[in-house]
């Protein structure tokens, strides 16, 4: 995403969608880019971090077991060692880990 802001007086922070624009001195521009792909697969992720994205926010439960296989305990920022280590030692497509969801979430697993 770009915002500017610029020499006209009316102009105020906010989103560009143009081209050929010519900054002068004082003009701002701001990029923000989307967070980083990363560096190697997701799976391989350091627990410990994902554990602290669960609990900063930034993943939820599911998103920390789809996106990194780390099963939490229902309520706990404990992981459950036997089925994260299930999840990451198998090279699974999406659906396979839903569905591994969704028997954790029925008790199955």
């Amino acid at each position: 995403r770009f915002t500017g802001s610029f020499h006209h007086p009316a102009s105020r922070l906010q989103p560009l969608k143009v081209e050929g624009v010519v900054l002068e001195a004082g003009d701002r521009v701001v990029v923000e880019t989307p967070g980083g792909g990363g560096y190697g697969h997701p799976y391989e992720r350091a627990i410990r971090l994902v554990t602290r994205d669960v609990a900063e926010g930034a993943l939820t439960r599911g998103e920390a077991a789809v996106q990194h296989g780390v099963i939490f305990f229902e309520d706990s920022l404990d992981y459950d060692s036997p089925k994260t280590f299930q999840l990451r030692s198998y090279p699974l497509s999406v659906a396979d880990i839903e569905g591994i969801l969704d028997e954790l979430e029925q008790g199955r697993v």
